[in-house]
């Protein structure tokens, strides 16, 4: 009799060994696909964040190239400035293209702004457009409205970390 309960004894327990390593198993496989999940939510959180930077940036670009379109007027920046080009210093890897488009002597000019970065496909541009109306009155009365100094965009953008 002894024996008998022994060996019932024993059999319980292997029968408990084996349920907690089905047990541990379930866990550590759950316990992976949790892991991957949040890797992947971390790795696609990551991607978004430094395109969002860029996008942003290439804002900024974007609303300078409007701005000097602006102080030189369309007319006089088609016959001085590139309208296609790369952007200097940091922000080398971005590009950009101006369309200046004239319609007539009393319409503004239409004036579209394209910045693109790298791999230049059409999540990687910023395009921003506006209406920009030409100088009025005779050149020689006009004052010289480009800047007393080049701009320094490392300044203007990222003043607080340089």
């Amino acid at each position: 009799m002894f024996h008998r309960r022994s060996r019932r004894h024993y059999q319980g327990r292997s029968t408990r060994r084996g349920f907690t390593l089905v047990e541990v198993v379930i866990g550590t496989i759950i316990l992976g696909i949790g892991l991957a999940v949040v890797m992947s939510i971390s790795s696609r959180a990551m991607i978004n964040q430094t395109r969002g930077e860029r996008m942003i940036v290439a804002s900024w670009l974007a609303d300078e190239l409007l701005a000097m379109v602006l102080v030189e007027g369309p007319d006089t920046y088609l016959s001085r400035r590139s309208l296609e080009g790369a952007f200097e210093g940091a922000f080398e890897e971005y590009t950009y293209s101006l369309q200046i488009d004239y319609f007539s002597d009393v319409e503004p000019y239409r004036v579209t702004a394209t910045v693109g970065w790298p791999p230049y496909d059409e999540a990687s541009l910023v395009e921003v457009q506006t209406w920009i109306a030409a100088r009025q009155g005779e050149a020689e009365h006009m004052p010289d409205r480009a800047p007393d100094e080049p701009i320094d965009r490392m300044r203007r953008y990222y003043d607080d970390e340089w």
